[in-house]
């Protein structure tokens, strides 16, 4: 008699992971765009408001893009997961990025009312058709 090992199974990661993974890509833009903007902007080499919608545009590109076409943001594969498509419907990345900046933006709201279903899958996973599954497996 043989027994089959099952692959491994499909790890939902939770809220704090996500937040966590927010606050490093956060603090990495900072570093990285911001700090430098704000010296071309003490150096008059660019207006105020044009830094201000090219540093907004950065931001929504960058989550959206690094989740679109790349394994994640930085903050994601730091943290040891990804943002995939669920079940085989085509994911809705710029909706899910709109639900993310809601979901943070309100995060004491979130805490107590978006609870994950069974699975862990939260409110923004489902309208988005994504699941954020961890790319760490312990086998």
């Amino acid at each position: 008699m043989t027994s089959k090992k099952p692959s491994h199974s499909i790890v939902y990661v939770g809220q704090a992971t996500r937040f966590w993974a927010f606050q490093i890509d956060l603090i990495l833009l900072t570093i990285f765009v911001i700090s430098p903007g704000v010296v071309f902007i003490e150096n008059r080499f660019i207006p105020e408001g044009i830094f201000d919608a090219i540093g907004f545009a950065l931001l929504i590109l960058y989550f959206w893009g690094s989740n679109r076409f790349f394994a994640g943001t930085l903050g994601q594969r730091l943290m040891g997961y990804k943002v995939i498509p669920a079940n085989g419907k085509a994911p809705r990345y710029a909706a899910r990025l709109m639900y993310g900046f809601i979901a943070q933006a309100f995060w004491l709201r979130t805490i107590f009312n978006g609870k994950p279903t069974e699975d862990g899958i939260y409110w923004w996973d489902v309208k988005s058709n994504t699941r954020a599954v961890s790319t760490r497996h312990p086998n």
